[in-house]
């Protein structure tokens, strides 16, 4: 045949090829409109039902701390106070917020949530309570407006509490203080849970009342595209309008029931509606033609692209391989020999010619032969390697695997072979020395695979009898390790595998001897080690929950004898068990440091603790990481104990000034002074007796003696009048008091004084 024809030939045919595959692939292209179109409404309708399955999981927290509520005690004897609360019932109020608060740390649905009861003034919330709710507390600290924008007093903000019917309240905005700064809530809703049961109002007689957010509401059920562009309509199971918004919501008055498309003056809408059962919300959200058509037609952009691209990709590739079959072809034309010209050119197509080439060339194929056994051979091994590295997954993989092995492997070893020697021209010979002794002194079979750089791995086959443990392996490879050390000053890290009984363990045994030699990769002599598997299947990581929980709070309380003991126990506990340590180091390592920079975030600042946390450090032995460990955990506790002091420093200093200034109260008590600075009794005790070394009442009145000392001398009071002045609410407990702190009466005080002020 003719050269010339030959190109031409292979542009028609990779075109034709290519223009195929390029127009099969359109249909599939084309297909893909719909079905963009269904995932986005599928989007926009699991986003709608995961938002709905947060607000009802959010309406069962809010029943579930109305229940709370309606059994506790404290709110309990507020829900059954008439009028004014007396003075040993503030307590009840005080508790009433704090639980409260509880409930504010762990449910953020709502943003503000509060009581207010029926018989009485009282108001409570997670942040605030006040006995007078309609004449102090509203509005400096809560005020709000109906829907139509028109400020609503106390009385109308109760009545529409206690007065509805409904579990929703609309209101046209909402103004709180909470954390110390002023909120106000745009249309918000009140929701009520125990508005709809009238028994338990006359029984109970309170309202919790959650706020809601109805734009925080929207984000979580719709996309930022439905927000946009889009509209929703909220209402309760009543049909009562709880939200509307978007342009064209009011399409949704004239919509017939069964319709779920609707046209608008500015777009068209696909409407997709979800009922909540607790909530009792029915949501309907129209969802635009536009935002679907733009998606579209980004779609319909790249297949352009795609048709564009395509058929010029087709020309070239077309040009290319046809070029680059053609000189292959015209290369092995130019290479045949003169006197093999006529056979080239009787060919009817270069693929008859090649056939008459390739036959004169295998008759030359036994010069060919010891290559190709030596390339078999290179292949055996490099797929025993990835099977053994890898692992066996497959039936295939299986026979492939058994072929290496001229009997059945029932049972078998891994050994790992690392090699430091002197210089590489040592490496093969030393290789070599080891390959001949287990061939004269085995008796079974093996197989030596080479996995790294100075990785040799050696898999032996074991009888029946040999396999309960593999100890003489080990006495072997000690002897090869001894006498090449000595010759050649190698060193050699060996590792063997406990005995696998199938082969599709064979990775897991590669696995055990790796670990054994990463465990004493930095041992300067030789290591044969057998992995334990009774050992390392017993013990986990000692580095468990309980253990990092302990070290949290000895950090919080400053233990620094605690926590070296049990970072102590810990090092000792990983010095007898290396290999497992090696597996688990960086493990070990991050879970204890991030407890430190836990603990260290309780610090006021905590800007030093970059500062004071270790880095990584692959090389680290058990001691090493430990005492690394231990260091920066000492720091945090010195920090710990500084602040700790600072801040106890501060509270004891005013409490001596709450007491100096308010002497004269004669109801000043401990549980008062401990509301006033929000601190416990217990508390508040301990620091008066570091500092006084007296009880808190003792303190006071030495307070009040050493004042009214000052008025015995100063002015011409009466007893009673000074005992009034000082906070003794009897004159009898003046004189004892003064008396067993002063020695004296408070006449033979005033008489012995030479000096006397007329006030």
């Amino acid at each position: 045949m003719k050269i010339k024809h030959i190109f031409l030939k292979y542009c028609v045919r990779y075109f034709l090829g290519f223009l195929i595959v390029l127009l099969a692939c359109i249909p599939i292209v084309m297909a893909s409109h719909s079905i963009i179109e269904k995932k986005v409404l599928e989007n926009s309708q699991l986003r709608l039902q995961e938002g709905i399955n947060e607000v009802e999981q959010s309406f069962s927290k809010m029943l579930f701390i109305d229940n709370i509520i309606s059994a506790n005690t404290y709110f309990s004897r507020l829900m059954h106070t008439d009028g004014r609360l007396l003075p040993d019932e503030y307590l009840n109020l005080s508790y009433a917020r704090d639980q409260l608060a509880e409930f504010g740390n762990i449910y953020t649905f709502s943003p503000y949530f509060f009581v207010l009861f029926r018989e009485n003034d009282c108001y409570v919330s997670s942040y605030q309570c006040s006995e007078f709710f309609t004449d102090h507390y509203y509005p400096l600290f809560l005020e709000a407006t109906d829907i139509d924008g028109n400020p609503l007093d106390a009385e109308q903000f109760r009545s529409q509490l206690f007065d509805t019917s409904s579990s929703y309240i609309r209101l046209g905005s909402l103004t709180y203080y909470m954390g110390g700064s002023a909120h106000t809530l745009e249309s918000p809703i009140l929701y009520i849970p125990n508005s709809t049961s009238s028994s338990f109002l006359q029984d109970q007689g309170y309202r919790l009342s959650f706020v809601l957010d109805l734009n925080d509401v929207m984000h979580r059920l719709l996309t930022e595209d439905s927000i946009n562009h889009g509209f929703i309509q909220i209402t309760d199971s009543s049909g009562n309008l709880l939200l509307r918004y978007g342009e064209e919501v009011s399409l949704l008055d004239s919509m017939e029931p069964s319709s779920n498309y609707l046209e608008g003056e500015k777009d068209s809408y696909h409407l997709l509606s979800y009922r909540a059962d607790g909530s009792g919300w029915n949501v309907i959200i129209g969802y635009p033609q536009s935002l679907i058509t733009s998606k579209v037609s980004v779609l319909m952009h790249i297949i352009t692209l795609y048709i564009v691209g395509g058929i010029s990709i087709v020309l070239f590739l077309t040009l290319f391989y046809s070029y680059h079959q053609y000189r292959s072809v015209k290369k092995l034309f130019v290479a045949v020999p003169e006197e093999q010209k006529s056979l080239a050119i009787r060919g009817k197509n270069e693929y008859d010619t090649l056939s008459r080439i390739f036959h004169e060339v295998t008759q030359n194929a036994y010069q060919y032969k010891g290559q190709v056994d030596m390339l078999n051979q290179q292949n055996h091994a490099i797929m025993l390697e990835n099977l053994i590295v890898r692992g066996i997954t497959t039936q295939e993989e299986r026979e492939k695997f058994k072929s290496c092995f001229p009997k059945p492997l029932e049972f078998f070893c891994l050994v790992l072979v690392k090699m430091n020697v002197p210089s590489e021209e040592t490496y093969q010979p030393i290789l070599i020395c080891i390959v001949e002794y287990l061939k004269a002194n085995y008796p079974n079979d093996f197989v030596t695979v080479h996995t790294g750089l100075s990785d040799e791995l050696f898999l032996l086959s074991l009888n029946p009898s040999d396999a309960s443990n593999v100890l003489g392996i080990r006495r072997m490879f000690q002897t090869i390790a001894s006498a090449l050390s000595e010759d050649s000053g190698a060193t050699f890290h060996i590792g063997i595998s406990a005995i696998g009984t199938d082969i599709s363990n064979v990775n897991a045994c590669y696995n055990q001897a790796r670990q054994v030699t990463q465990a004493y990769i930095n041992e300067p002599k030789n290591v044969i080690e057998i992995y334990n598997v009774d050992i390392n299947a017993v013990h986990e990581n000692l580095v468990n929950p309980e253990f990092l929980n302990k070290l949290y709070n000895l950090l919080l309380n400053g233990e620094k004898g605690g926590i070296e003991k049990l970072l102590e126990r810990m090092t000792t506990y990983y010095q007898k068990m290396p290999v497992q340590y090696e597996a688990q180091k960086q493990q070990i390592f991050y879970s204890i440091r991030n407890v430190i920079f836990s603990a260290g975030l309780h610090l006021p600042s905590n800007g030093t603790l970059d500062d004071i946390l270790p880095k990584y450090q692959a090389s680290d032995t058990i001691r090493t990481m430990s005492r690394r460990l231990m260091d920066a955990a000492f720091q945090v506790c010195q920090l710990m104990a500084n602040s700790h002091s600072e801040k106890k420093s501060e509270i004891r200093d005013k409490i001596i000034q709450y007491m100096e200034e308010n002497y004269s109260d004669a109801s000043l008590s401990i549980s008062h002074v401990c509301r006033q600075l929000n601190i416990s009794e217990k508390y508040l005790q301990q620091i008066i007796k570091e500092r006084t070394g007296e009880t808190f009442a003792a303190s006071l009145e030495r307070i009040r003696i050493f004042h009214a000392a000052e008025y015995l001398v100063s002015t011409t009071w009466s007893n009673e009048k000074v005992a009034e002045a000082t906070g003794f609410a009897a004159v009898s407990t003046f004189y004892r008091v003064f008396n067993k702190v002063m020695g004296m009466s408070p006449g033979a005080y005033r008489s012995s004084r030479s000096t006397v002020q007329k006030f």
